[in-house]
């Protein structure tokens, strides 16, 4: 008789911990017929009564979209035993649809598989947040694309180095080098020193300077690059990871180059004759600020152009333009204007001076062959400063 009782304590103690179990969990725990038929659920979501949950379908309480993988499951496990797991969008709180992920189990009498056990488990978030995160990469990738950069990153402790192929592109190789000698191996020989001293001198101190060098490409070709890079440390401070982005300058410095030589050969000639016949003309250069080297070649031109006597007005993007153009363009005698600009391209601004009526002369900066719509004059990247002097003294000549 006391053995009874102790049988049946443990029996309702038992029971109790299961209730306290089933009640408590965060997740759905329900019980089905191999058919999907409900039998038993846990705890309902906020709008749903356990009245018009009974006795239906599972399949009932599913998106459309989800209702195949569920069935698909269900008889799965149904036939072999085995345990099974499916994620699908189902009724949330108040009708609304949610995330869940689901493992489904059998339940067993006398070797047969009888019914099932569903616990699905909200979802929602974690889904959210991984959408946010592929949007976030995807804008990033996109961004980065943009900037035509190079991405790396050198993990210091197992010393494995990996390019995207935006880099191997800009050096002219199919893959990462293998080691640092192999990258050593790809710059110009003049610089090989300089860069191979520049890292491990950073590697020392943490910190990575930007550093411009040219490489050799295996067709011969010879490139200017700039590099930025950061370290990252661990717990301990440690350096554990060199992270950076690679750029190609080699027109930035070619322009440099040709405006150097150009100034040179028209300091005494074309450049002093000029400067009384340009005092009463203003300039507006418009170049976009984007990539790492346009700051530079839009002051270099306005430098070339202020030194040849024009008064120059400088705006950064498309819609800068259109501002400086609205409130100044009776006084504007010229615009000198990139195709390619953030916000708003060139195009956008021709645009937006033949609807504001600013009948001022254009003359299209691009990197492609052709003419604007619109523009009275084309200028090809990279252009010499003679160049550039001479078709903006033929356009104002008209």
């Amino acid at each position: 008789m006391h053995e009874l009782e102790r049988e049946a304590r443990a029996a309702r103690g038992n029971e109790a911990l299961l209730r306290s179990v089933l009640e408590n969990a965060p997740d759905f725990i329900l019980r089905v017929t191999i058919d999907g038929t409900l039998l038993f659920l846990n705890r309902l979501v906020p709008g749903l009564t356990a009245e018009a949950a009974i006795g239906r379908s599972v399949l009932d309480f599913v998106a459309p979209e989800s209702r195949e993988i569920v069935l698909r499951t269900l008889e799965h496990v149904a036939r072999t035993g085995e345990p099974g797991t499916y994620e699908c969008k189902a009724i949330g709180p108040h009708g609304s649809m949610a995330d869940y992920h689901t493992t489904v189990g059998p339940i067993r009498e006398g070797g047969r598989v009888v019914a099932l056990t569903l616990i699905g488990r909200d979802v929602s978030a974690q889904k959210a947040t991984e959408r946010a995160l592929r949007e976030s990469d995807e804008k990033l990738r996109l961004a980065i694309g943009a900037t035509g950069v190079g991405t790396w990153s050198w993990d210091l402790k197992a010393d494995v180095v990996s390019w995207d192929e935006a880099l191997c592109r800009i050096f002219g190789v199919p893959c990462a080098p293998q080691s640092f000698d192999e990258f050593l191996a790809l710059m110009h020989p003049d610089d090989r020193a300089r860069v191979g001293a520049h890292v491990r001198r950073s590697a020392e101190t943490g910190v990575y300077p930007d550093l411009e060098h040219r490489i050799v490409r295996p067709d011969g070709e010879t490139r200017w690059l700039l590099g930025k890079a950061s370290y990252v440390r661990d717990a301990s401070g440690a350096l554990v990871l060199l992270i950076g982005g690679t750029f190609d300058i080699t027109d930035r410095k070619r322009f440099e180059e040709q405006l150097r030589h150009a100034q040179k050969m028209e300091a005494i000639g074309q450049l002093s004759a000029g400067i009384a016949h340009n005092f009463n003309n203003m300039l507006a250069v418009i170049v976009p600020s984007i990539e790492v080297d346009e700051a530079l070649v839009r002051a270099t031109v306005a430098r070339t152009l202020r030194g040849a006597g024009y008064e120059v007005l400088e705006a950064a993007d498309g819609e800068a333009a259109l501002r400086v153009l609205c409130a100044q363009g009776d006084a504007i005698d010229l615009v000198l204007l990139d195709e390619s600009m953030p916000a708003l391209s060139g195009r956008g601004v021709l645009e937006g001076m033949r609807a504001r009526r600013v009948d001022v002369p254009v003359i299209a900066w691009t990197a492609h062959v052709g003419l604007m719509d619109g523009a009275r004059a084309v200028l090809n990247k990279p252009v010499t400063s003679a160049a550039l002097l001479r078709t903006v003294r033929q356009v104002l000549d008209g």
